[in-house]
């Protein structure tokens, strides 16, 4: 079981888990024994709930690319976030929910990327490090915190959220 993610309202947590074999998406209500189960053929993992909403970002990949589509609480498609080659995956909300960090390969290497939901403009936030994953909004929404492979080893870094000073918070241990 991997990715807990709590709603906004602290009454449901989304979660990935393999209990059945494959990565399937569990939305469960904390108190109340209820709950949804989002399992399309494929991937369906990386939960992130969206700011003062009953919705979700997810990626799945039923259409054979991993691809982060807006779930309801429920766990229906209301509709696909990302399109391209290669994955897009682990999206993180803006405090404000009006933009979502994500990592893609649309480049090569994984990067982290942001898209304004309203536009719907994408573009690309990380070019230092050749892996860059696991984006995390400063309560602020100024600042993306994410994790970083380089020749240094795995790393904690920091970026403004317009994509200016880049600066690594952990060092010499290899893997943090």
């Amino acid at each position: 079981t991997l990715f807990p993610a709590w709603s906004g309202d602290s009454q449901w947590i989304a979660y990935t888990s393999y209990v059945k074999g494959k990565p399937d998406l569990y939305i469960q209500h904390v108190k109340q024994k209820k709950g949804f189960v989002v399992a399309r053929e494929g991937i369906n993992s990386f939960p992130a709930w969206v700011p003062g909403k009953f919705e979700l970002a997810a990626t799945l990949s039923f259409s054979g690319d991993q691809e982060i589509y807006l779930l309801s609480g429920e766990g229906k498609i209301i509709k696909q976030l990302t399109t391209s080659e290669g994955i897009d995956i682990s999206p993180a909300w803006s405090p404000d929910g009006k933009q979502m960090a994500f990592v893609s390969r649309r480049a090569g290497s994984p990067q982290i990327y942001i898209k304004n939901i309203e536009t719907g403009n994408v573009r690309r936030l990380t070019f230092q490090g050749n892996y860059n994953t696991q984006p995390a909004w400063s309560p602020l929404g100024d600042k993306i915190a994410y994790s970083t492979m380089d020749r240094a080893g795995v790393n904690i870094s920091m970026i403004r959220a317009d994509g200016s000073g880049a600066v690594r918070l952990t060092h010499n241990s290899k893997d943090n």
